[in-house]
């Protein structure tokens, strides 16, 4: 596009009777074809959240289709809106809320309803001036009426809460939190209308179920596999059939079809192919004092074939944003490709680097942009000199 290269997502149905691969809204879709909102197993569609090409205002503005996935027919359900850069749905598939960004006056428009009738009206239109996230967006809706939950850093970190949608204020304490690091994501239920778990990352993705069955399944993964080797990704509506994703942190990661009533632990994949699930470079996470004092973590990742030499030549790998994302002690690629030929190589995440709270991302702002972000970079080279 424009020309720079692009990724293009598309959907594939796959009919695990007749072997029919079923292409799924390809015509009309520009850029991002396969973000699905909603699951409806009965009935076998989707909705799906699409780039679709129109003129005007809303040229880059995506729509929301229901696909029939044994046919791939579709009707529009929302159409693209100058207001809205992403649409959010419930757990019956209705469309409850939509998010939108003014790149201009940055601020960051919420438009809810409480059901299927009635239009979306704005209930928060706000911009941040500390930049730091602090607008709350519905994860999962209850059933109960006008109640949502989502994660909010109002407190420093981001903590889970029940959202009132009408007010966009949380209601009560903190559902969930971690010391020190930001809750990244909440996992609904099979029905998507009640909370199963939150994930986080510390030293690596950690996952906390509070479904008694899932929280057991992930207990037994753990006891067997190790603490964060081990990650649901998928499951059945009796939690029995679970595709678990196993990986240390130097492999690649092999996905398998977990049955509980049998016991039966198969091997469906590998993510990689040729390194399938090699133990490579060994990865850990070590924290470094700066020069100010302030205490930074950041992912080493040492060559296999040096290990206990000293003297090594060292590699920096910064993570991009600069604000917001952040890196963690599992497989990376290019770190592992160059520790491979005999480099040291780490990864900072530097002030400014997401999971570690509000506070932290304001900090790379701090005595002149991105400044005190290039003094810790230095001084993760002085440690490890």
């Amino acid at each position: 596009f424009f020309g720079n290269r692009a990724d293009l997502t598309r959907l594939i149905a796959f009919d695990l009777e007749t072997k029919k691969l079923t292409p799924l809204a390809w015509e009309g879709t520009t850029a991002n074809g396969s973000n699905i909102l909603h699951v409806d197993h009965e009935n076998e569609t989707i909705l799906l959240q699409r780039g679709a090409f129109r003129n005007g205002e809303r040229r880059f503005k995506p729509e929301v289709i229901k696909v029939d996935v044994r046919t791939g027919k579709f009707d529009t359900l929302m159409q693209p809106n100058p207001e809205v850069d992403a649409w959010i749905a419930d757990g019956k598939g209705v469309i409850r809320a939509s998010v939108g960004n003014d790149r201009d006056t940055g601020k960051v428009r919420i438009m809810y309803r409480s059901g299927s009738n009635g239009h979306l009206e704005t209930v928060y239109n706000k911009a941040d001036p500390t930049f730091t996230s602090v607008e709350s967006y519905p994860e999962i809706f209850l059933d109960e009426p006008d109640m949502a939950l989502a994660t909010s850093n109002r407190d420093g970190f981001q903590k889970v809460y029940k959202l009132n949608m009408k007010t966009m204020e949380p209601v009560g304490v903190p559902i969930f939190s971690v010391d020190g690091y930001d809750v990244s994501a909440l996992i609904p239920d099979y029905q998507n209308n009640r909370l199963a778990g939150v994930s986080y990352t510390s030293d690596r993705l950690r996952v906390r179920y509070f479904d008694p069955k899932l929280a057991e399944i992930q207990k037994i993964l753990d006891e067997d596999y190790g603490p964060g080797n081990a990650v649901i990704g998928s499951y059945d509506k009796s939690y029995d059939r679970l595709i678990v994703a196993l990986a240390k942190p130097e492999q690649r990661w092999t996905y398998h079809l977990y049955d509980i009533k049998t016991g039966d632990f198969r091997r469906l994949g590998y993510a990689d192919d040729t390194l399938r699930n090699a133990q490579l470079n060994p990865v850990k996470m070590v924290r470094y004092p700066a020069s100010d004092g302030e205490s930074i973590e950041a992912v080493l990742t040492l060559p296999r074939h040096r290990l206990g030499k000293k003297n090594l030549p060292v590699v920096m790998i910064t993570h991009g944003g600069p604000f917001g994302p952040r890196d963690d002690a599992s497989f990376d690629g290019w770190a592992q490709a160059i520790a491979e030929l005999g480099y040291v190589v780490v990864q900072p995440n530097y002030r400014g680097s997401g999971g570690y709270g509000k506070e932290w991302i304001s900090k790379g702002r701090a005595n002149g942009f991105g400044l005190r972000m290039q003094d810790d970079l230095n001084d993760a080279i002085d440690y490890l000199a």
